[in-house]
């Protein structure tokens, strides 16, 4: 099984977005891994198909009422991608002090 091996991100102190995360390779899944954020905070995947581009929340059409994917927080999640390479993770406030988010790439 031949995953990116872990990458960190990084919200910096302030901030509400982190940068971005370049897995390196195409993958079906990811599994996050999200530390305790500030409080009423949601956070969210966002993709994008190229480095620097525009970046989108990442959205389940599938769920019984479609929205946006959620991560929760002090939890490791796996998340479908679906071949994105490029992501950020997006929190709905600011954060302080940063936070530190780890990431791994799972094959198809």
């Amino acid at each position: 099984m031949l995953t990116s091996g872990w990458i960190t991100a990084t919200i910096a102190d302030g901030a509400k977005l982190s940068g971005e995360i370049d897995l390196r390779n195409h993958y079906n899944q990811v599994l996050i891994i999200m530390p305790d954020l500030d409080t009423d905070t949601s956070a969210n995947v966002q993709v994008s198909n190229v480095s620097g581009g525009t970046f989108v929340n990442l959205h389940n059409p599938y769920l019984a009422t479609p929205a946006d994917i959620s991560i929760a927080e002090s939890k490791a999640s796996p998340v479908v991608i679906a071949g994105a390479r490029y992501l950020k993770i997006s929190c709905s406030n600011t954060q302080s002090p940063a936070k530190t988010i780890y990431i791994i790439g799972v094959p198809w």
